[in-house]
């Protein structure tokens, strides 16, 4: 037996470039949410990352920001659940904070990803149209159609990457309508 042809070597290079770039951005990701935990939670992320038990214990806490690392730690850590959808369903809507509500909505739609359930694609279209919503919450649920949707995670427009409300693609938003069928995306 010889050696690999030369197809084959440039095919498994491409991929182990790919691996590495994905392990990358993965790294990348980690760093900024670590960043961000430490700006949220100051002193309190020790304690917060030991156990998920632990970080459900600040999804009550009176501050605003250790509410949030809290749902962002275990949105990361310990991922979608059914008992993690249920606490962001309650916490988007009756959370006293907008950052949290709209970090809470976002989260609710990646616990369905992928499902474009109905009842919740057009609880988040009817967020995006009401212009009485702040901007951060409307944001939220545009980014979660996405998400239920199953859009791929580098797809999904996030704040930052477009203006809102001149970017948004209505006729997505509207695909959501219940009764209406949305198209994939």
């Amino acid at each position: 037996m010889g050696s690999e042809p030369d197809w084959v070597t440039e095919l498994m290079e491409e991929r182990r470039k790919r691996e590495d770039r994905a392990a990358k951005r993965a790294m990348r990701r980690r760093q900024s949410n670590e960043q961000l935990w430490i700006a949220l939670a100051g002193d309190h992320l020790p304690e917060m990352l030991t156990s998920q038990q632990e970080t459900e214990k600040y999804l009550q806490h009176d501050s605003w920001k250790l509410r949030l690392a809290a749902i962002s730690i275990l949105r990361t850590l310990w991922g979608a659940s059914p008992e993690m959808a249920k606490t962001c369903g309650k916490m988007a809507f009756d959370d006293p904070n907008v950052q949290v509500r709209a970090a809470a909505l976002f989260i609710l739609a990646c616990c369905y990803s992928g499902t474009n359930d109905p009842s919740l694609g057009n609880r988040l279209r009817r967020i995006v149209l009401d212009e009485t919503l702040p901007h951060t919450f409307r944001r939220a649920a545009y980014s979660g159609l996405f998400q239920l949707r199953g859009t791929r995670a580098r797809l999904i427009p996030m704040p930052g990457t477009y203006r809102f409300p001149e970017d948004v693609d209505w006729g997505f938003v509207e695909s959501f309508n219940q009764g209406a069928k949305g198209k994939e995306q």
